[in-house]
């Protein structure tokens, strides 16, 4: 009996391909059960067959082990799919595998699975003519651009075309080994296997890779291969990012336009009467948005679908206003892209968070975080140095949109499948991360965390910086502002902890190692009062436990840096990383050493019963004159945009003209300009686009207001 057509494209199925499909170890083994434990036919098709490989029956087809599918329970390319594709290898190239089975292994196959097991000549028979087989070379010249790209995805082509454009000379090459019936493709340790006549799902790519990943090597194996062997390649128009610092093209604009249009439906519409088709409509943008290169807006717009779902889902962890400033930012960010040009332009478009694969990394994590997005989303972050990143502090996130899991606690956040509190109490080596340009890193499905040994003192001895004075100029509140970038301070010495009643923050003096001064913040009121507490304790215990406080780690935006985590050394030597929103031991202190804190303590416990018990009263109190004006800006253009009104009633025009007023007086001219012109265009016809500017530049005013506090 001979093999069926399909079974040609297993010439090139030979051990080198399944290595690069699997591993050395697997296709070893496998080779082993050939020889012990003989494969046999359960039946062949014109499209497909069953092969029982070591008691499991594998299904094959043209396409190879990508496409193989096996009843047990490991991941991927297991044993069993390696061993059925080398049977039929070995029959296609003329060995002893095929359709020959013996007649004492089809009896013992037919007990075991109790099926009829294919006839095939008996072992003394001649061996079937071997199948002859496409050339994989001409499959490679079938897989020109729009076909290749076809198969991939347009996410794909994209993703390869930009991070291939990044890279010239030798690192855009690749070792190309060319035989009959395949073409191995080689670069930066990886490996791709062009098998002939197995098309593109028959493209081997290093198992246990998620999807969208498969199908960006197997792409970038062919553009490789075609390069190198001078078959050439050509991207199509529209996937190559441009520089950003032409102008705006005309597709552009109408596109920004529709996203105007968008943004404004839904207030005109009514916060209060959204349905869930407006944030089905806003996430269409957000695509949109991409496939347009303009990154920063989509992540924009990416906000503005979540606040808008959470206010449709009935959740409390979003307010309508936080809805109506998303709203808000996304149209001022639109607008803001068709005034800007050159470089300020090619910022404003963003750059895709593109990332490359990295070899494993040894880190020191010194820093972790919980927070809470406008949207509703919630997570953790940890900080950390790495081995090769020089002073660099890297991050990666955990967090879930309320949307996606409102069972999600904080608390419980898994980064590379430990713990984030777990994380924090020795060294580990990152395996599988992929790091980007920025200092965000980001996980894969094969991305694990190896722990090592306790926080490295030797390390952390150099780390971060000891004069403040080279600390990086304090920036200037941005449109799109995620909360600043991170610092890692080495004090020499610190003051006493104290409380700031009038702006309810703690104030921690830092001192460097030229004796200056730097006051970092820790805001009480709201979700703050455990971090507060939390700092409490580290103050009782720096001051008396013997506890050496070597590190701060902060947060820098506009105003002052905020502690997120701290570096302690105790009298034994060992090394600990505090979190101010995590896990905190109590202090081991005695109670006659802590009355030094106690007029402290009082006057939190006292702050915080008057926050519960007046909380307005409290709020106004603290807040800047300027600062609590803008916020009734706010509040009168949230209270339009929610009720959907297209017409400023009397009552809401004259608030209007005396906010305007009000404005003027504290010499917040363009605001007061922009309210006045609100209030009389709103008389006849509402505008949501004036609207839009004023709750923007109230929300900007207010900004800056609290950073010059």
């Amino acid at each position: 009996m001979g093999l069926p057509a399909w079974a040609g494209t297993y010439r090139g199925y030979d051990d080198v391909a399944l290595t690069a499909a699997a591993s050395a170890g697997l296709v070893k083994r496998a080779r082993g059960l050939l020889v012990s434990a003989p494969p046999a036919w359960v039946s062949a098709g014109e499209r497909d067959g069953v092969v029982l490989a070591h008691k499991q029956e594998v299904r094959l087809d043209a396409s190879g082990p990508a496409a193989a599918r096996c009843a047990c329970p490991a991941a991927g390319v297991c044993v069993h799919i390696v061993l059925a594709c080398l049977f039929v290898h070995e029959g296609v190239a003329g060995g002893a595998g095929g359709m020959e089975v013996g007649a004492e292994v089809r009896a013992e196959v037919g007990a075991e699975v109790g099926a009829e097991v294919c006839e095939g000549p008996a072992a003394a028979e001649p061996v079937p003519e071997p199948v002859s087989g496409p050339s994989a070379l001409d499959d490679l010249a079938t897989l020109v651009p729009d076909h290749a790209i076809r198969r991939s995805g347009v996410v794909a082509g994209r993703a390869v075309a930009n991070r291939l454009a990044r890279i010239s000379g030798a690192s855009a090459g690749a070792e190309t080994v060319v035989e009959a019936h395949r073409i191995v493709v080689t670069w930066d340790g990886t490996a791709v296997v062009i098998v002939a006549g197995a098309g593109w799902d028959g493209i081997l790519v290093p198992s246990g890779v998620a999807h969208q990943r498969a199908a960006e090597l197997r792409l970038e194996g062919v553009v490789r291969a075609r390069r190198a062997l001078g078959l050439g390649w050509e991207w199509p128009e529209g996937l190559l990012r441009p520089d950003g610092t032409g102008a705006l093209t005309d597709d552009e604009r109408a596109f920004l336009e529709s996203v105007r249009s968008v943004l404004t439906g839904a207030l005109v519409t009514g916060v209060a009467r959204l349905d869930a088709t407006v944030p089905l409509r806003v996430e269409a943008t957000v695509t949109a948005a991409r496939a347009h290169h303009l990154p920063e807006l989509a992540r924009a717009l990416a906000r503005v679908s979540e606040a808008m779902r959470q206010v449709v889902a009935g959740s409390d962890a979003v307010t309508d206003a936080d809805v109506v400033g998303a709203v808000a930012r996304a149209w001022a960010f639109t607008r803001a892209l068709e005034a800007a040009d050159g470089e300020g332009l090619a910022g404003l478009r963003g750059r895709a968070r593109e990332v490359d694969d990295a070899d494993d990394v040894r880190i020191q994590p010194v820093g972790a975080w919980t927070w809470q997005a406008a949207s509703g989303a919630r997570g953790a972050t940890v900080a950390f140095l790495t081995s090769s990143g020089g002073e660099a502090v890297h991050q990666s996130v955990a967090g879930r949109a309320r949307s996606q899991d409102p069972t999600f606690r904080v608390e419980s956040a898994a980064i590379w499948g430990v713990a984030v509190t777990n994380l924090l109490d020795r060294t580990w080596t990152l395996q599988g991360a992929r790091f980007g340009q920025g200092a965000e890193v980001s996980s894969s499905d094969r991305t694990q965390a190896v722990p090592g040994g306790a926080p490295d003192a030797a390390w952390l001895a150099d780390a971060g910086v000891d004069r403040w004075a080279e600390l990086p100029p304090r920036r200037a509140p941005r449109l799109l502002d995620e909360g600043g970038g991170l610092s890692l301070l080495r004090p020499t010495s610190v003051g006493r902890l104290r409380l700031d009643e009038v702006d309810q923050e703690l104030v921690w003096p830092l001192v460097d190692a030229d004796g200056a001064e730097l006051e970092v913040r820790l805001g009480v009121l709201g979700g703050g009062w455990a971090a507060a507490d939390n700092l409490t304790r580290l103050a009782e215990s720096v001051g008396s436990a013997g506890l050496r406080l070597t590190h701060v780690l902060v947060r820098r935006g506009a105003g002052a840096p905020v502690p997120l985590s701290v570096v302690v050394v105790r009298s034994s030597g060992d090394v600990e990383v505090r979190s101010f929103t995590l896990g905190w031991p109590q202090p081991r202190v005695a109670r006659g050493l802590l009355g030094g804190f106690g007029g402290l303590r009082k006057a939190l416990e006292a702050l915080r019963a008057r926050v519960e018990r007046r909380p307005e009263e409290v709020r106004e109190a603290t807040v800047p004159p300027v600062a609590l004006l803008c916020e009734r800006v706010r509040e009168a253009c949230v209270d339009v945009a929610v009720s959907g009104r297209q017409v400023l009633g009397e009552a809401e025009g004259e608030r209007a003209r005396l906010l305007a007023r009000r404005c003027g007086d504290v010499g917040l001219t363009a605001l007061a300009g922009a309210l006045a012109r609100w209030a009389d265009a709103g008389t006849s016809a509402a505008e949501p686009e004036a609207l839009l500017r004023v709750l923007l530049l109230a929300e900007r005013a207010s900004v800056v207001a609290a950073g010059e506090a």
